[in-house]
Formats: C-alpha cells, structure tokens, sequence
C-alpha cells in the first residue's frame, strides 16, 4: 500500500471502518469461546467492553470526516461512562 493510499485510508475515516470490522470479528470469536466452552466473557460482558472503544472509534471518524462537534463530544462522553461501566463491573469480580 503506498502513503498516498494509507493517507487517504485514514483522512476519509474509512481505517475506522476496518477497525470497527476487526473489533466485530473479534467480539464474535469471543461470544462463541464463551459459548461452546463456558469460559471467557458473557456476552453482555463484550458488548460493554467493545462499545467503549466503538464510541471513541465514531468520535474519531466524526473529526476525520468534519463532522458536527457536538456528536465527537456526545460519543466521548458515552464511552468514558461505557469505560466506568465496565470498570465497575469488573472491580466486582
């Protein structure tokens, strides 16, 4: 891949996209370990640890693409309150 493609890759907001596709990869592989051998995280468990970084991952798409700046900070402050969550949930355990 050249550095003019990677630039564009990555200015267009579309690297979010490939991100956000490993990250779904990723949480199913871990949905189905848990599921065929009871080990790992339930899946509420992922969805709370993955939608924190979704949330980031949108904000950084938003300022890429010169999107609106309310909804960068409306998805900082969801994941920072997805991340605490998680946090919480985990310090039980």
């Amino acid at each position: 891949m050249s550095m003019d493609a990677l630039k564009d890759l990555i200015i267009s907001g579309q690297v979010v996209d490939l991100v956000l596709a490993v990250m779904l990869a990723e949480a199913a592989v871990l949905w189905l370990y848990h599921r065929f051998t009871g080990k790992g995280l339930a899946a509420f468990e992922i969805v709370i640890m993955m939608l924190a970084g979704v949330f980031l991952l949108i904000a950084m798409r938003t300022a890429l693409t010169g999107g609106d700046w309310t909804l960068i900070a409306m998805c900082l402050t969801a994941s920072f309150a997805v991340h605490l969550t998680d946090l919480a949930m985990r310090w039980r355990t």
